[in-house]
């Protein structure tokens, strides 16, 4: 009893690694040519199988993908769109060898084809893009992609292109994490070259085909950093970040978005500028706005390049679903260090109340008794000072022919007579170590540093 035990498991295990292959095949199969079919859904794009050969144990594809985007010939140009191929190996499980023995349903090597031209070009015989990955039998993705190292050379100008790298995988979270970098690009001639060094790009995405294809929010966060980007004469700026997070809500009606920009120094000739940053917030955005806006420009990008009356009849149209979860947007922070100091500001807007009286959206009095907003602004008083002598500068220089030391004489002294008057006005507040400034709008009525303010004078 105990060996004919023995012998059917052995047989079912023979089964699954011999008729295995066969099924995940058929699997394979089948998903390809979905996925092939979600694509050709995007506006301007057209993917085609142009080959497929399925084996018991690894199948092969040939893919062709046309990009044309759905521009005018003013916005197009020259370009004639994008247009290649794509050669695809899949192994089948439930063993995979391609990157060494897995338990998994498949794996898989793909690299784009290379035109005679291309490699010419670019002085390449490697593929132009490769990725390699696999998909385990819990559904959980990893991938790595290669972009390689290429100079090409236009008339004078040399484009030096170190290499892109990057590695993607699911977590038990669901979330899709991609981290990819290159080193550095080079482009210039002879006389001065721009260097960008250290690009990363790092995501961490709940995120899926289905939803962007159906333009659905999806909690995650995407960041691009730079570490310099300097001409080595005129102008340095490092330490570059641009972050995005969003945040959809437990019943997925909303989303929070937020997005940061941030620059770590910025020096152009004996200018220079520290610890920029502008952060803003899309508070409580509608999902079914999102989904519903984007469905309908993706319908009519398809046909004619649309008119400016058909944009406003779209977001007026629209404008019901965006309020009905009550949106508020914000400016977190706007911010920068000059040497003689800092300033930061912010502001807030939403609506105090987001009933809609379809009659009167276009009068501006019933949005203006509708809109609550709030702002405030610090500036070091040196600061304060260096600003608007900058902007005194600029109309004395457009207002006649001055000597650059007679124009930074006479700046210099109205400067403290300029912020004097504002100070006077109210419009700015003084003490000893700042000038501030804040003002808010509500129901029609605007207030200036705590003061009542006609709106027709701001």
């Amino acid at each position: 009893m105990k060996k004919m035990i023995i012998g059917l498991s052995a047989a079912a295990i023979a089964a699954g690694v011999l008729v295995g292959p066969k099924v995940i095949g058929d699997s394979v199969e089948s998903r390809l040519a979905a996925e092939i079919s979600r694509a050709n859904n995007y506006p301007g794009l057209t993917v085609e199988l142009e080959d497929f050969q399925k084996g018991w144990f690894a199948s092969s594809a040939v893919v062709k993908v046309d990009f044309i985007p759905p521009l005018s010939k003013e916005e197009a140009g020259d370009f004639k769109g994008i247009k290649f191929q794509t050669a695809l190996e899949i192994a089948h499980g439930p063993f995979t060898f391609q990157h060494g023995l897995g338990l998994n349903r498949f794996s898989w090597e793909s690299h784009i084809i290379n035109t005679p031209e291309l490699e010419q070009k670019l002085a390449i015989s490697e593929p132009v893009y490769r990725s390699e990955g696999q998909v385990s039998w819990f559904g959980n993705i990893s991938f790595n992609e290669v972009v390689p190292a290429f100079e090409v050379t236009e008339g004078d100008v040399t484009l030096q292109f170190s290499g892109y790298q990057s590695k993607a995988w699911t977590g038990s979270d669901g979330f899709i994490n991609y981290d990819g970098d290159i080193a550095q690009i080079e482009i210039g001639d002879s006389d001065k070259v721009v260097k960008l060094d250290n690009l990363d790009l790092t995501l961490s995405a709940e995120l899926s085909m289905d939803k962007l294809m159906s333009y659905e929010l999806y909690d995650g966060e995407f960041q691009i950093s730079v570490g310099q980007l300097a001409d080595g004469e005129v102008f340095n700026v490092s330490d570059i970040t641009m972050v995005t997070d969003i945040d959809v809500s437990p019943d997925a009606s909303k989303a929070d978005m937020q997005i940061r920009y941030g620059v770590g120094k910025v020096e152009v000739d004996e200018f220079q500028v520290s610890e920029l940053g502008f952060d803003i917030s899309l508070l409580n955005y509608s999902s079914a706005f999102n989904k519903a806006y984007n469905q309908t420009f993706a319908k009519l990008l398809d046909g004619e390049p649309l008119a400016e009356e058909v944009i406003n009849q779209i977001a007026l149209d629209s404008l019901p679903l965006l309020l009905e979860t009550k949106p508020e947007f914000k400016i977190d922070s706007l911010r920068f260090t000059l040497p003689e100091g800092k300033y930061d500001s912010n502001m807030s807007l939403k609506l105090s109340d987001y009933s809609l009286n379809p009659e009167l959206l276009n009068d501006e009095s019933y949005w203006l008794k509708k809109l609550q907003l709030s702002a405030s602004s610090s500036a070091d008083k040196a600061l304060a000072k260096k600003l608007a002598e900058m902007v005194i500068a600029e109309k004395v220089k457009s207002s006649g022919n001055f000597t650059e030391a007679e124009i930074h004489k006479i700046s210099e002294q109205q400067a403290e007579i300029v912020l004097a008057s504002l100070t006077a006005q109210g419009i700015l507040v003084h003490n000893e170590q700042q000038y501030t400034a804040e003002f808010s709008m509500e129901e029609g009525k605007a207030v200036l540093n705590g003061n009542p303010v006609p709106l027709p004078a701001i």
